[in-house]
């Protein structure tokens, strides 16, 4: 059980901790109206779609046969390995390319609704969904307890 602690632990550490998603949530629990109540809001979506993810990939590792010890396990794992470690070079190449965003003006963030409650928890959901950053750290985490005996 150890050793699947230390394993995945990196991964959801590093997965949880990501800049955008927290200063999102920095910025909606500041909101002058209902502000801890629309963070609990985006905390929820936030959760909603993490658990969502991790029982897709889960489900997904066992219909490869993940769970067999033969060959073919070890070959999966390693296309596993090589699909997301091309992702996140690919990822950070883009991201070095893009560069940094242009300022945005005055008049752009005057043009801001208020946000409610639905809309703060789609926004967690959202973010989530498109936090390339955090993902594959996720799915590294759930392999390791997938390849453990605790699955």
């Amino acid at each position: 059980m150890s050793g699947v602690v230390l394993e995945a632990l990196p991964f959801a550490l590093g997965g949880a901790v990501s800049p955008a998603l927290l200063a999102l949530s920095m910025l909606i629990m500041a909101s002058p109206d209902r502000g801890r109540l629309k963070g609990l809001c985006y905390f929820l979506g936030t959760l909603v779609f993490s658990v969502l993810f991790v029982v897709v990939i889960h489900l997904f590792l066992h219909s490869l046969g993940m769970t067999r010890p033969d060959r073919a396990k070890l070959q999966t794992e390693a296309i596993i390995d090589i699909v997301i470690g091309t992702l996140l070079v690919l990822w950070a190449i883009v991201r070095v390319l893009r560069g940094t965003p242009p300022p945005k003006t005055k008049q752009e963030d005057r043009a801001r609704s208020p946000m409610g409650l639905s809309a703060a928890f789609g926004a967690g959901f959202v973010m989530m969904a498109l936090n390339f950053s955090t993902l594959p750290l996720y799915t590294l985490a759930v392999r390791a307890v997938d390849k453990s005996a605790l699955s």
